[in-house]
């Protein structure tokens, strides 16, 4: 499916607004984990202080973080493949807003000028922000690193930025991934929800890389990256696959680009098979 300027979609106007710490949506007809939530880039919900209010916070950490926010220390930031510079036509545009819902006007920013893809919000209140930002949660590394702040205090937000330690250890994470993995990869199961079990596919794995590469103090968060670092043995046309049949996916698009040979049960049999004999070098199954 192919968009123009003229005649696409007004996908700007179809808002996507993530709340965090929502599940993902139940596979068709299936269970899914408990476990099974969102990824990274979805984690979380946010706010901000100014420079006597975070030091006060910090003085006093059992304090509710509300007690310190005003206003003006409210953020808007764009994330994803827009603020790294590396969007496509098809990016989404991922703005992330912290302790409000005001729409953004993305139509000022040059990056995303030729970016058809929808406008995808992810909000966070303050008293998530502050609890993963202490637990140094990774993607709040992720928009403190990468994000472009497009709205609020930036002298508070450098400071957020200089204060802020990652965690170290992301064994839990892992393991949870490579769980979920694990019960995704029996084709089976999902008789009739082929697209459904290739995305979840997908996010356990980008997820899985991520949070493996962090644990080598690597910091990746380009999806195709970080499959390519993770995952270096897994042929590109797999990757393609993935990437685009979650995209089909997410967007509720017409998947007549996917060959529907691919999706029966022994061609998905041998991609699992491909998977896990790469992934079986990184990780014991």
């Amino acid at each position: 499916m192919q968009w123009s300027r003229r005649s696409r979609p007004d996908t700007r106007r179809r808002e996507v607004r993530r709340d965090t710490g929502s599940e993902l949506p139940p596979l068709p007809g299936r269970w899914h984990p408990a476990w099974a939530v969102d990824d990274p880039d979805h984690e979380l919900d946010w706010a901000c202080a100014d420079s006597s209010a975070w030091q006060a916070l910090r003085a006093s950490p059992g304090q509710g973080p509300e007690v310190f926010m005003s206003e003006g220390n409210q953020f808007t930031l764009l994330i994803g493949s827009c603020a790294r510079g590396t969007s496509t036509f098809e990016s989404d545009i991922d703005v992330v807003r912290i302790g409000h819902r005001r729409a953004a006007d993305v139509s000022v920013i040059p990056e995303v000028a030729d970016v058809l893809g929808p406008l995808s919000y992810v909000d966070y209140d303050q008293a998530t922000f502050f609890r993963l930002y202490h637990k140094g949660s990774l993607f709040i590394k992720h928009i403190l690193s990468e994000g472009r702040l497009l709205g609020g205090s930036k002298s508070a937000w450098s400071l957020l930025q200089r204060s802020f330690h990652v965690q170290e250890d992301f064994t839990q994470e892992i393991e949870s991934q490579l769980e979920l993995y694990r019960w995704l990869r029996d084709p089976s199961q999902f008789e009739g929800a082929e697209y459904a079990l290739l995305s979840y596919t997908f996010r356990a794995l980008k997820n899985l890389g991520v949070f493996s590469m962090a644990q080598q103090g690597r910091y990746i968060f380009e999806k195709r990256e970080v499959l390519e670092a993770f995952l270096p043995q897994l042929p590109e046309e797999d990757i393609d696959l993935l990437i685009r049949v979650n995209r089909i996916f997410e967007r509720h698009l017409e998947p007549s680009e996917i060959s529907p040979e691919l999706l029966t049960f022994a061609p998905l049999l041998d991609f699992f098979d491909r998977i896990d004999r790469t992934l079986n070098e990184r990780i014991m199954m």
